[in-house]
């Protein structure tokens, strides 16, 4: 490997998207398409097995892998289109048939259009466009010369919005604007930032230029921000015809995230500049399970410090890494269930018997604060993808999943029942952070598929409180 960094990977990423964004057969591109794929990491083609592996099956007969680096990854690829499915479970029997020195920790599949990154050790999923795959070079780090990285939630970037969160936050509080109003702001916002991010305002940045479009001294934001809120919670052919075009570029909000009358703070030019710091960052990079340490500010704010720390820890909701919470949930649930979905002699009979058992399961967390157990749960559950023959129903059937009595109408794969809570707390705080990571994360999550996020059905009236015991 020749040294390359992070950064120029990133930018090398850029550059290849752009290239094959138009490539489509899998015999005639695919070859080319991960030799140059390669090389924005700085691998040449001798420094690995970059064309076809045969292996043996252990059913018999001989496969070929697409693309092989011993012990590090398989590849698997597919025509433009094609199930990404279909093609993990291909690339899970050749893993399979592999011997164990040579297993790898990373499977990528990809149709050209799409990425997906499944990190066997850690048992995740990652998937992105391939016009996203420049922001995203930080889950291929293990291709660059030098130790692995982990895709994790505790990076810099998350330290970095839950910082800049918190110091918009405490201008608030400094401003005296509090109470409930705030943490409505607040969830908005967040959810703002998200879907700037993330493609559902479009993919030209919208919120964060309608934020720049303001004036420098703030005066006008409040008035600005105040508008795009009611306008996000109206349906198109509801809104008015003489809107402002920049307001009225922006997708309509399903359910009530936007509907409650709520005070918008005054802004000057500090605050503007505090709201547009956190605008600016990438927020497709960063997880919505942090949203729990983000809202720990927006508690028992009318307290003295030391008091309300006290309070953060008497209603259990302290930020506990993705790391530490999969050290419970894995061995607790989700192992289990995972070992039935890869069970050897799965049919799909056993297959059926699991997806119509997932909504009746219960799942309560005793002391869930910001619930950030449950929406690392929600994630988990949703990452173990059924294959293609539970898909019976299609990507338009739509089921619902509770997170405490967190409500979201979700696609297909989404028959994941969290049951409500039996013993509400007190601070709406959590209830906030709680929803607007569930409802970030699902519609992030659902952008990979064919039912749009932007047509889910997200029923934040039915939004309850996070479970204490």
């Amino acid at each position: 490997m020749s040294k390359i960094t992070r950064n120029q990977a990133r930018s090398n990423l850029a550059a290849f998207a752009k290239q094959w964004q138009d490539a489509t057969r899998e015999n005639a591109d695919a070859k080319l398409f991960w030799a140059r794929f390669y090389e924005c990491f700085g691998i040449r083609p001798e420094s690995a097995t970059i064309y076809e592996k045969q292996v043996a099956k252990i059913g018999g007969g001989h496969g070929f892998i697409d693309s092989f680096i011993p012990g590090k990854l398989i590849v698997e690829h597919k025509s433009r289109g094609k199930s990404l499915d279909a093609a993990f479970n291909q690339a899970a029997d050749y893993f399979t048939a592999l011997p164990e020195a040579e297993r790898p920790r990373y499977i990528i599949t990809s149709d050209f259009a799409r990425f997906r990154l499944t990190d066997l050790r850690n048992d995740t999923t990652h998937e992105c466009a391939l016009a996203q795959l420049s922001k995203r070079a930080d889950w291929f780090g293990f291709l660059l010369e030098g130790e692995p990285a982990e895709i994790a939630e505790e990076s810099k970037i998350d330290r970095k919005a839950a910082y800049q969160v918190s110091r918009l936050h405490q201008a608030l509080l400094d401003a005296r604007f509090t109470g409930h109003d705030l943490e409505v702001f607040m969830t908005r916002l967040l959810f703002c930032f998200f879907a700037d991010a993330t493609g559902i305002f479009g993919e030209n940045r919208q919120f964060t230029r309608l934020v720049q479009r303001s004036r420098a001294d703030g005066k006008d934001l409040g008035a600005l921000l105040t508008q795009l809120f009611q306008v996000l919670d109206q349906p198109r052919d509801k809104r008015q015809s003489t809107l402002d075009e920049d307001l009225a570029a922006f997708e309509y909000i399903n359910g009530s995230l936007f509907a409650e009358s709520a005070r918008i703070p005054a802004f000057d030019h500090d605050l503007r500049a505090l709201l547009l710091e956190c605008a600016e960052l990438d927020w497709s990079g960063i997880s919505p399970a942090i949203f729990g340490a983000m809202f720990q500010g927006v508690l028992e704010q009318h307290h003295p410090h030391d008091k309300r720390q006290a309070t953060r820890r008497e209603l259990g909701a302290h930020y506990t890494s993705e790391r530490n919470i999969l050290r419970v949930i894995n061995p607790l649930c989700l192992d289990d269930l995972r070992a039935e979905l890869h069970a050897p002699k799965r049919t799909k009979a056993t297959l059926r018997a699991l997806y119509d058992r997932l909504p009746t399961l219960t799942w309560l967390d005793t002391a869930a604060g910001c619930g950030n157990f449950l929406v690392i749960a929600y994630r988990e559950l949703h990452a173990s993808k059924l294959p293609k023959p539970c898909h019976c129903a299609g990507a338009a059937r739509v089921q619902r999943v509770h997170v405490g009595s967190l409500c979201a109408s979700l696609p297909r794969r989404g028959r994941l029942a969290f049951q409500p809570p039996f013993r509400p707390q007190d601070s709406g705080a959590s209830l906030a952070g709680g929803r607007s990571a569930l409802q970030s994360l699902a519609r992030a999550a659902f952008a990979r598929h064919a039912c749009h996020p932007r047509r889910l059905n997200f029923n934040a009236n039915q939004v309850g409180r996070c479970l204490t015991i």
